[in-house]
């Protein structure tokens, strides 16, 4: 499969927020739709429309800042 996460909008298409094969777990500090994941699990929004992204065979968080679309490495 592929390791992305996708948003979807009722009436619009899937679209690629975070992540694109193949999984390598790399990107941060970049495009978020760029990045590589090892196996995306879980998402979590803040009120902010900042977006935590679990990558749990890397073993990591990681945070896609909406505004810019970067996305990093917590911790």
């Amino acid at each position: 499969g592929t390791a992305r996460f996708l948003r979807f909008k009722p009436g619009q298409t899937l679209e690629a927020v975070a992540g694109q094969p193949p999984a390598a777990g790399v990107g941060d500090g970049g495009p978020s739709q760029q990045a590589s994941f090892k196996n995306p699990f879980s998402v979590a929004p803040d009120a902010q429309g900042t977006l935590f992204l679990s990558d749990s065979n890397a073993h990591n968080i990681r945070v896609v800042d909406r505004r810019t679309g970067t996305i990093t490495k917590v911790g």
